[in-house]
């Protein structure tokens, strides 16, 4: 099992009943400094808090690789992780190993262009150091964005603007991380 690595002594030290509403207030200030979901309701971003997964990582862990389904999105809330096209005919995948396309950060979200167009993912992504996530799964993070009609359409923008600045080799077409 991985360490939770937000989680401090004194977070670990409280009872759930104290250190839990802590972690979430931590993960609804994450979800409203993503600018898809800046602006997003109370009611919304409680319902994807309680949906959502922790995930963490190791430095040089995968989160997921070129090709393979894309199956969830992830909100980053402390660490970096490098996407990066691996090169041509390579088996064995490993940070620092092949052309780096952009680095996400605190606050970046992940992996949520394959969930709405359910393409592979287009890339590797590596925890550059001690990375943590949240994790939503495709079908309750498609469920989230056809709920408000003003969220449906920031994911239509930022779809258009991630296909703009990535063109990524992809057996399925073109699409961003």
């Amino acid at each position: 099992k991985k360490a939770n690595f937000l989680d401090n002594d004194l977070l670990n030290r409280l009872p759930r009943h104290l250190s839990d509403p802590v972690r979430v207030s931590i993960t609804r200030q994450l979800l409203q400094s993503v600018p898809l979901f800046s602006g997003a309701s109370d009611a919304l971003l409680s319902k994807m808090i309680s949906l959502m997964q922790a995930a963490d990582f190791k430095p040089g862990d995968t989160l997921f690789t070129q090709g393979s389904p894309s199956d969830c999105a992830f909100f980053i809330v402390t660490g970096e992780v490098e996407i990066r096209i691996p090169p041509e005919g390579t088996q064995m995948r490993r940070h620092g190993v092949g052309k780096l396309i952009t680095t996400c950060r605190k606050g970046d979200l992940l992996g949520e262009i394959g969930c709405i167009t359910d393409n592979p993912r287009s890339a590797d992504a590596f925890a550059k150091g001690y990375v943590e996530c949240r994790c939503l799964s495709k079908e309750n993070f498609l469920q989230i964005c056809q709920s408000e009609q003003q969220l449906d359409e920031r994911v239509k923008e930022l779809m258009k603007d991630r296909m703009q600045r990535y063109t990524l080799p992809n057996s399925a077409g073109s699409q961003p991380p």
